[in-house]
């Protein structure tokens, strides 16, 4: 029951209306309702893995993200991402219905994996450190990450912005029991896994904007939910 709710939870906002992860760049007093719009086909959580040296590429396309942010105080900030296992997708039907199985994911005990942090510590202008703990199918563990934050004029289209935030993470997947059974021989399927995760937002630029990142105070949150697979 608890997992239905929550998937529809997730489904129910197809469109977030929030600067997901990219707090840093909205101006002053500025929140989701000030006109940044996250970008659902370029905002993602993937995951790659390799099996027999090979990339094994896939993706969850249901997460939301809260955050708070003041780069005048960072370590006062926070974030939360959480992620609806159930929504994992490599564009191969077989191989999602198998990592949605107890040796896997395990969603149906399991259905959200966590990353939660507090306190972000700036290593230039654009780049942070986080430190924080990923709880995954009941395990957890803690991990440091770096997040790369960008604003600049939208290529696509004159007179917007757009605002892009990544990090990548490195996990052993062993450690969180995911694989596990005939999936634990490490020499076919590594243990190592990256978490690459990918947020952009976007708004009209005022006339007098500039493109840069402003000292000023932010919440955000929102949700993406993405129906689509890959070809």
């Amino acid at each position: 029951m608890y997992c239905g709710q929550l998937r529809k939870k997730w489904i129910a906002s197809r469109t977030a209306m929030a600067a997901i992860f990219l707090a840093i760049a909205l101006p002053d007093g500025a929140g989701a309702s000030d006109g940044w719009k996250i970008d659902p086909d370029l905002s993602e959580v993937k995951f790659v893995a390799s099996k027999f040296r090979e990339p094994l590429e896939g993706s969850f396309k249901s997460f939301q993200v809260d955050i708070e942010f003041d780069p005048e105080a960072p370590r006062a900030g926070r974030i939360k991402v959480e992620i609806d296992t159930a929504s994992v997708s490599t564009g191969v039907a077989k191989i999602d219905e198998l990592l949605r199985q107890p040796d896997w994911f395990a969603t149906e005990s399991h259905p959200v994996a966590l990353f939660e942090a507090s306190g972000f510590d700036k290593i230039d202008d654009n780049r942070y450190a986080i430190e924080g703990i990923i709880k995954l199918k009941g395990k957890s563990e803690k991990i440091l990450l770096e997040a790369n934050v960008d604003v600049e004029d939208d290529p696509s289209q004159a007179g917007r912005l757009v605002a892009k935030a990544s990090s990548e993470i490195t996990i052993k997947r062993l450690e969180f029991l995911v694989g596990t059974g005939p999936w634990a021989d490490v020499g076919a399927l590594a243990d190592e896994v990256k978490l690459l995760l990918k947020f952009a937002a976007t708004r009209p630029k005022a006339s007098n904007q500039q493109t840069e990142l402003p000292s000023t105070q932010t919440v955000a949150g929102g949700t993406v939910s993405k129906t689509a697979t890959r070809p």
